[in-house]
């Protein structure tokens, strides 16, 4: 009885250190790249974009396992949505990025094209 015990409090301890964190995207632009990564956990990993803040929603689309801690994603859905990255592990354990909202890539272009033109009347 008592080696039981001790072996489920091992158990326990060694799922409690276990961890799987996501990095949530700075921001994501319709049809550009952007890096999505996590740490910790254990490879493989199960990667799926799902709408903003939803963690029981079925995926707006599924990355595939990925054997590494980072994923190079073409961002294909449209702007103004609002998506949160779930990643899964090898063993289960489950994490999730905050909600992120996805701009537009008419709005990147002309923000930038905007400062760039007050920096040139800035700097004469």
């Amino acid at each position: 009885m008592y080696a039981l015990v001790a072996l489920a409090a091992v158990g326990l301890v060694g799922t409690a250190v276990h961890g799987l964190t996501v990095s949530s995207p700075a921001s994501l632009t319709q049809c550009q790249p952007a890096a999505l990564s996590w740490s910790d956990g254990t490879a493989p990993y199960y990667v799926d974009i799902l709408p903003g803040g939803q963690p029981s929603a079925t995926a707006l689309e599924n990355l595939g396992e990925q054997s590494g801690t980072s994923y190079t994603w073409t961002v294909n859905i449209a702007a103004g949505t609002s998506i949160t990255v779930r990643v899964t592990d090898s063993t289960g354990v489950i994490n999730y990025s905050s909600a992120v909202t996805i701009r537009e890539l008419f709005f990147l272009f002309f923000t930038q094209t905007i400062i760039s033109y007050m920096d040139t009347k800035a700097h004469g």
